[in-house]
């Protein structure tokens, strides 16, 4: 469909570790969408998939129509490859699909979200079974999948020895 709404839904990054999880998400977004996955022409589609192996034109074409506050690109399906440091206009919303290696990396690639404040943001960590066994992963982002009981804010303020400031 040629419908505005569409273009301006909310931008989403789901960030997955597996790229065979990637081609998942980007196989149902097509099948779910069929032709409402464009906005006016097929070179304009309103998902797209970013990994270390996506050509450099592909990877710059998403770089600048995600980036940009008005882009029709509205949900990144990516691997870390997504670089940090982009600051990518108008995006609140960060699905992980499985834990980073270490909260370090955890909490760089949810600051690519809602950098202007103007709205509040989610980084989302969705598990699955055996999502956290790698040896990759450090004892500290497993706890961190596993905590049912603090407050998950709390626990990365307490990570980089700072404290949760007193709400209003």
């Amino acid at each position: 469909t040629n419908n505005r709404n569409n273009v301006s839904t909310p931008k989403v990054i789901i960030l997955c570790r597996r790229r065979q999880h990637m081609k998942d998400f980007f196989k149902l977004f097509s099948r779910c969408l069929g032709v409402g996955a464009y906005y006016r022409d097929d070179r304009n589609r309103l998902f797209a998939m970013y990994y270390k192996k996506t050509h450099s034109l592909v990877k710059e074409t998403v770089d600048k129509k995600f980036c940009k506050a008005d882009g029709v690109l509205r949900v990144l399906i990516c691997s870390i490859a997504f670089g940090m440091g982009i600051n990518i206009k108008e995006a609140y919303l960060d699905l992980h699909l499985g834990p980073s290696g270490d909260l370090n990396d955890y909490l760089q690639e949810t600051g690519r979200i809602g950098r202007d404040s103007s709205q509040t943001s989610h980084a989302v960590l969705l598990k699955y079974k055996g999502c956290s066994a790698s040896r990759n992963i450090t004892k500290e982002i497993k706890s961190y999948v596993k905590n049912t009981y603090m407050c998950r804010r709390k626990i990365l303020l307490k990570h980089f020895n700072t404290s949760v400031p007193e709400t209003v």
